[in-house]
């Protein structure tokens, strides 16, 4: 469990440090992919579906 800062080597929790830090630029990419039936995808763009 060494690679978790939050645990020590026995499994138990730890306390880190949460002081402020120097900015730093960080960079993020996310994607996914929606699988549904063709009916729902007509359903949607022909706004057949009720709102809730």
């Amino acid at each position: 469990m060494s690679d978790f800062s939050h645990y020590n080597d026995e499994g138990r929790a730890v306390m880190v440090d949460i002081s402020p830090k120097t900015s730093t630029e960080r960079y993020a990419k996310a994607c996914s992919f929606v699988r549904m039936d063709s009916a729902t995808v007509d359903a949607i763009a022909n706004r057949l579906l009720p709102k809730t």
